[in-house]
């Protein structure tokens, strides 16, 4: 992630409800914000989970299916089980940014 005005969330949402138009943190999916809160279609809203993350900064999205848990790597250290009890429903990757000029690429899993 880079950009001069932080502001992006991170992790997975279900295909339906998403708004590829609206701010989706708290209404369709499970997310980790650039400050390291979490968000969630749950009624979680800015939780604290890790330290902010820098510019430039690697981070990796997990779901696992068979535990029902959510997960983030952030620059290669494991920040532990973001959320747990996540519906079965189809997930896909989301990324939301909310400034122009920040950036975000999607890396190939290693």
């Amino acid at each position: 992630y880079e950009g001069k005005e932080k502001r992006f969330f991170v992790g997975f949402a279900p295909k339906k409800g998403w708004n590829r138009n609206s701010y989706n943190d708290n209404s369709c999916g499970w997310y980790l914000d650039d400050d390291g809160l979490l968000y969630s279609q749950d009624d979680e809203d800015s939780r604290p989970y890790t330290a902010p993350i820098p510019d430039g900064s690697v981070i990796e999205a997990r779901y696992d299916k068979l535990t029902a848990t959510i997960s983030f790597v952030v620059n290669g250290v494991d920040c532990g089980v973001a959320f747990s009890n996540v519906p079965p429903v189809e997930l896909f990757p989301a990324v939301s940014l909310l400034y122009n000029g920040s950036s975000f690429r999607l890396l190939p899993p290693q």
